[in-house]
């Protein structure tokens, strides 16, 4: 949930305390969030493609 809101942009970054990252001491990563989700956002568009539902637009990062 955290990053679903972070990538869309209802979050503020410096309201959260820098315990993120492998030695807890990195604020949130908008970035790596948004990267997930165009991968995420990719494999939900190319499974919907190989499906019954051709006629339906690719969905985009903020959909997903």
């Amino acid at each position: 949930m955290t990053d679903a809101n972070l990538v869309l942009g209802r979050l503020r970054v410096k309201g959260f305390p820098c315990i993120f990252g492998p030695d807890q001491n990195e604020p949130l990563d908008v970035a790596a969030a948004r990267r997930a989700f165009v991968e995420l956002t990719a494999t939900i568009n190319a499974f919907l493609a190989g499906s019954e539902a051709t006629d339906r637009a690719p969905m985009t990062v903020e959909q997903v």
